[in-house]
């Protein structure tokens, strides 16, 4: 056996596709018994190949996720911020320190929260960097990483040069913020926050 392909296929993006292989009138439930027929059976003429290809379309997508330049993060923290009814400065100066991005909120004048976003170059300057901003203002701090995960943690850890930090201190992966900016796109998810006050 080789895998061929990996992941998961919503049914709404399929369901048109898979009723012209299989037939029309294809629900949840009537895929679980095609499900059960063909479990000892060869599937249907171009069932098989159609779902590796959504599989693979899925598989890229994920990939192309580690190639998201730092202009592309930065812009998604900007969107997110705003979305979230915060007044977003990028690029913002603290004393000798700069940070990618600051969030403020009235009636605090100064930073709300402050973000680094991580794609390369050095982490012990953005991690001073957040580290200045809570020793500072006491911000809450946004690391948003697309790598080095395990060399941050260790930086975190109980043992590690910022472990002041570390309960202070939010990590997102690079594909969680670009999710998270996406559902606020969505009118649904703008209504509620509106609907529960968050946002204006």
């Amino acid at each position: 056996m080789r895998v061929l392909a990996k992941g998961r296929v919503e049914f709404s993006k399929v369901k048109e596709r898979l009723e012209e292989l299989l037939g029309r009138g294809l629900d949840a439930k009537r895929l679980r018994l095609y499900a059960l027929y063909y479990a000892k059976r060869p599937l249907p003429p171009g069932v098989g190949e159609f779902l590796e290809e959504e599989l693979r379309k899925g598989q890229v997508t994920e990939a192309r996720g580690a190639e998201f330049t730092h202009e592309d993060l930065l812009t998604a923290v900007v969107e997110v911020g705003r979305w979230l009814d915060f007044r977003v400065e990028r690029e913002y100066h603290i004393d000798n320190f700069r940070v990618d991005a600051a969030f403020f909120k009235p009636p605090r004048a100064t930073p709300f929260a402050v973000v680094e976003v991580h794609v390369g170059g050095d982490i012990y300057k953005d991690l001073a960097a957040l580290k200045h901003a809570y020793d500072r203002y006491g911000s809450k701090l946004i690391y948003v990483l697309a790598g080095d995960e395990k060399a941050v943690a260790r930086l975190l850890d109980g043992q590690g040069a910022f472990h002041e930090i570390r309960e202070h201190v939010a990590v997102i992966r690079a594909e969680e913020l670009l999710k998270l900016r996406e559902a606020l796109r969505l009118d649904g998810a703008r209504r509620l926050l509106k609907w529960l006050e968050l946002v204006k």
